[in-house]
This record gives structure tokens, sequence and C-alpha cells, in this order.
């Protein structure tokens, strides 16, 4: 291995050292600092060959991450996934190890709802309430239907705690 390519591999590693990246990005990254396809495409297939760059196993891990720490619902996670240079086969298996379950993304969308909930202005009328909530879960990406159910069905459930 050249002098070049070890440069590319070893900025590669402390990259991936910091946080997962997947192939798509680290490739844009090491593009960005400077070094030639053949050198990137060598440090790439070394990582993947050894297990240390595996897209599949990004997705899974950046899924959960998200969900856990922004609460979006699908449609906002499979736009975040293929921003990040997924292709659709890893996207839908990211999206089901989150949201494969039951009543996950339900279950995802109550707690965004109650935190919106408790952020709302004390005195506000439930009708405004409601509007703001359904506004937000959208925006988080979850399915229309699914706000109106949230909003609708489970908004005393949502706001018990602030009554």
């Amino acid at each position: 291995m050249s002098s070049k390519n070890s440069d590319c591999l070893n900025r590669a590693i402390k990259l991936l050292a910091l946080r997962p990246h997947s192939v798509k990005e680290l490739e844009a990254k090491l593009e960005t600092k400077g070094f030639a396809e053949g050198e990137i495409n060598g440090a790439v297939e070394w990582l993947s060959q050894r297990g240390y760059l595996n897209d599949g196993e990004f997705g899974i891990i950046y899924a959960k991450a998200r969900v856990a720490r922004a609460r979006v619902g699908s449609a906002r996670l499979k736009m975040d996934l293929q921003a990040k240079g997924l292709d659709g086969e890893t996207v839908d298996c990211a999206l089901a190890s989150v949201y494969g379950g039951d009543g996950a993304e339900l279950a995802v969308a109550l707690d965004a709802a109650a935190r919106k909930a408790r952020s709302l202005a004390p005195g506000i009328g439930d009708t405004a309430a409601k509007k703001k909530i359904f506004d937000h879960l959208v925006r988080k990406g979850f399915p229309a239907e699914l706000a109106r159910r949230v909003v609708f069905e489970e908004f005393r459930t949502i706001t018990k705690d602030d009554a």
C-alpha cells in the first residue's frame, strides 16, 4: 500500500473512530480532503472487507439513535437515511428495525406528542393544542393518519399531566 493510500486509510479510520459513517458519507468526506478516487475506493474496500464499514449496520444504528434522540416518524427517518446515501433495501431494513413492531411508531408519536404538549403555553385551548401537536407530528415525519389518531383518540392521554 502506497503512502498516499495509507494516508487515505488512516484518515478514514480516524473518521470512523469518531462515529459510524455510511459508505457514501465516508467517500464524500475523503474526497473533500483531497484524496483521489482510487485511494478512496481502496480504503473503502479494505474497511468493508474487515467489517469496519457496513451500510446495513450503520443504517440500523443511525435509525435507532435518530428516533431515540429526535422522536422522528418513518417518513422523516427514511428521508434522513436516503440522504446518508443508503440504498432502498438498506433503508427498509433500518426502518423495520425501529418501526417493525406492532405499535412501535405509535409509541414514538405519543412520546413526541406528549413532549410537545408539555411545551405548549398554559391555558391554550384544546383545539389550538390539537392543531399544534398535529402539525408538529407531521413535520416530524409521522403519517398524517397516525398524527390524527394521536390527536383525536389519544389527546387526553398525552395531556393528562398538564391537566
